[in-house]
This record gives C-alpha cells, structure tokens and sequence, in this order.
C-alpha cells in the first residue's frame, strides 16, 4: 500500500513538549519506558483519525495535525472541541436530561448531535442507551439536544468547522480502524475503552478481548458456510431434476473435480444424514480406485455439483485454517481444531484430544485466540491497526512472533504500536521501531 500519512504532531502534550512523528512507511513502533506519554500519543493518533470528540476533548494538548502526502498539514486545535456546559445549567432541559444521564454524557451527545448526520446519531450506542435510561423516543431526544444548543447560543464552539477537519481526514485516510487497548482485562467485555462507563464508541473500532467474543465470530462465519451449502444445494437439486430430463452432461473439469477425495469426503459429510454411511462408503471407494470414472457420469455430475458448493465456501474455509494455523503456533499443550466435515472449532489437548473450554485458556492465550479471531474470521478488510502494549501477557517467543503474524495476514494496511519491550521489535520490523525521545520537544 502507498504510504498515506506522512507526519502527525501533538502541540503542547501536558503543557509540556511537542510531538512530531514522521512516517516512512505504514508501520511504525514507538519505544519509551512507562510514563514517558506514549499512550497518549497513541491515543490521540488514534482519536483524530476516527473522530472520537469525547477522548480528544479529555486530552492535555494544545493543536494536532496530521500530513497525508504532500499535502498541508491537517489541523485541529483543542479550543475548537470545548464548551461549558454550565452555561445550559439553568435549562430545564438540561436538569431533565441530567436526572438520567451523566454530565459527560449529556456533553458528548451534544457534541455528537453537531458533528454527526441524524442516520448516523441515532445508531450510537451512546444515543441507544441514553434512550433507554431517558424512557424517550429518538426524535425526542434530538429535539432536546437541540434544544440546548440554543440555550448555550455563542458559547458553542465552530462545530462545522471540527467536522470539516474530520471529513478532509476520513478522505485521506480511508482504512477500518481497529484500536487495541493494553490488555489488562481479559475476561471482561471492553466496551469502552478507556472511556467513562456511559460513553461507548462503534464496535468496528475496537477488539473486544473476551472469549464470548470469539465465540460470536466462530458462530457467525461457520453459520455462514452451513446456511450457504444449504443453499447451494438447493441449487444442484434444481439442476439435477433438469438433467435428468435433458440427459446428464459430463464435462472434464467433472471428471477432475471428483477425483479430490478430500473434497468428497468433506462433502459427502455435510449433507449430513441424509445419506445413509454405507452409500457414503461406496462412493469414496468409487473415487479412491478411480472407478467412479467408468460408467457413473450421473454420480459424477452429481458429486461434481456438490464441489462446486463446497469451492464457493473455500474462503470462509481458507480463514478458518488460516486462524488455526496461527493460533497454533501460540498455544501451549493445546491446539484448535477445524473439522471441515461439521464445520465446527473447537480446542483441544495435544496428549489426549480432550476438549477444552475457551474460557480455560491463559490470559495470554486469549488476548491471541482473540486477535486472530478478529483478523482471519471477520470479513474486514484494509485495517489501520493501533496497537498498545501488546507485549503484556505474552512471553517473550511470542513476543517476537506477533507484530510479524498480524502483518502477514494481509488485513493490516497500517500498525502504529507503542512498547516498552524490545522482544516486540526483535524481528524483521527493527528498522520500524524508533524512541519516542526522537521525535519529543521539550517546552
């Protein structure tokens, strides 16, 4: 991928330093000890390029700006993002809708309510739940909202011109952001990252660590290929019937396609048991001595069409095994499992084959088992991925294999990672790390 972002810089971090990083390809590690702010400099990177108003309105910084290309540098200044809000206090709005909702709540809606179209607004989580909590309907809440905007009247800071900033950024900058929090809480869901518990963000933006997570993804893109073989079966029967009127029709490719034996084994077992074991026992034995060539083209358009389902799922099948592959090279005396005959995952013990409840993983285990999950069995493509401290939890072997693994699944386009370890970088991605001493201004 061409390189998009050329440099980002944060003004007055703390009141303290400047921060100017130049980028010289799409994947760059930041190194500093804990407590030098590389966090925050991730998190501000991360907050400009998704939109995210409440987090950078919570950060201690004067201006940010982003370079694409060789264009000019793409500003925001944290003067823009503020307002007081207790200018509203003496609304009666604004006390019904604090009755339910926080102040930082009521804050952020309002800000979301001038930068957002109403389509998108009103499908935030942060909107669904202040419904709820209100009793409300969504009109209701948006004639409230702005309702208090004329309360604040020329205390509201030039909102247009914020979204202006974030439209030429999401312009330039087109990639599906996925921001990885430091990996502290395994077991629970993350759904808000950082954030206060009645603020939430969309969930294409964040990895959520949890098994229940996983077993949502696992669940989805193995439905998929059942729902789809049923399907495409339908779709062979419906070509069986014609050519049985017409006269069956074997081409080569027929012939070739129903000499895989794996593929038939594979097919023969997801129809299931509408076939009895001792047909499915003839037919692989047709097809291992090659004599299902000799005078059995019905069964071999027959098998032939049920391959081609099978191909037309071989994606969502690629993914799977991709995701085991990976995942195996992590986990200890445990390996996961693809059955492609009932599509089903599942983790097992090396030794004796036990199963294994994902739950039953080690921290470490599942902060893998969860990104994979995120990278191979999700459908989006054309990652941003903005990883922090991802050496926590994780021994030092693995330490080396990861950023390399994430890469190498080709749905990363971009990695801004920040660490303090130097087993993260101890790979091919050396020449990508860099001290955030370089690029810091001391004021």
């Amino acid at each position: 991928m061409e390189l998009s972002i050329r440099k980002f810089e944060i003004f007055g971090l703390y009141e303290e330093r400047n921060v100017s990083i130049d980028f010289d390809s799409n994947t760059k590690i930041i190194v500093a000890e804990n407590g030098y702010g590389k966090t925050t400099v991730l998190n501000a990177f991360y907050s400009v390029l998704a939109g995210d108003l409440d987090r950078l309105r919570k950060m201690p910084f004067s201006k940010i700006a982003v370079t694409f290309n060789e264009g000019e540098p793409i500003e925001l200044t944290k003067e823009s993002l503020s307002f007081d809000l207790s200018k509203a206090r003496n609304s009666g709005v604004y006390h019904h809708l604090r009755s339910n909702l926080s102040e930082q709540t009521v804050y952020t809606l309002i800000q979301l309510s001038l930068t957002l179209n109403w389509s998108d607004l009103r499908k935030l989580p942060i909107y669904i739940q202040s419904l709820k909590k209100l009793d409300a309907s969504p009109n209701n809440l948006r004639h409230w909202l702005k309702m208090l905007v004329v309360d604040l009247g020329d205390n509201m800071p030039d909102m247009d011109g914020v979204k202006d900033v974030f439209s030429r950024i999401k312009s330039e900058f087109s990639l599906n952001l996925l921001y990885l929090p430091t990996y502290r809480r395994v077991e629970e869901d993350l759904q808000t990252l950082g954030m206060n518990d009645d603020i939430e963000i969309k969930d294409d933006h964040q990895i959520n660590f949890g098994m229940s997570d996983v077993r949502r993804r696992i669940k989805t893109i193995t439905s998929e290929i059942l729902s789809s073989s049923v399907e495409w079966f339908s779709i062979v029967n419906g070509e069986m019937i014609a050519q049985l009127v017409e006269g069956f029709k074997v081409d080569e490719e027929m012939y070739i396609s129903v000499s895989n034996l794996d593929a038939i084994k594979i097919v023969l077992d997801r129809i299931g048991e509408n076939i009895p074991a001792r047909n499915k026992e003839q037919i692989i034995e047709l097809v291992n001595t090659g004599k299902i060539l000799e005078g059995h083209d019905d069964l071999v358009y027959f098998l032939a069409n049920l391959v081609k389902v099978y191909e037309q799922q071989k994606d969502n099948d690629s993914a799977i095994q991709e995701f085991t592959n990976v995942c195996n090279e992590y986990l200890v005396d445990k390996k996961i499992q693809y059955n492609e005959s009932n599509v089903t995952i599942s983790v097992v013990r090396v030794k004796n084959n036990k199963p294994v409840d994902w739950e039953n993983l080690s921290s470490g285990e599942k902060q893998i088992v969860s990104l994979f999950a995120r990278l191979y069995l999700d459908r989006s493509e054309d990652l941003a991925i903005f990883f922090d401290e991802p050496e926590l939890s994780l021994s030092i072997e693995w330490q080396r294999k990861l950023l390399p693994h994430i890469l190498n699944s080709k749905k990363c386009k971009f990695l801004f990672c920040t660490t303090h370890s130097p087993f993260i970088f101890d790979n091919e991605l050396d020449s990508s790390a860099s001290d955030l001493a370089v690029y810091v201004e001391e004021l």
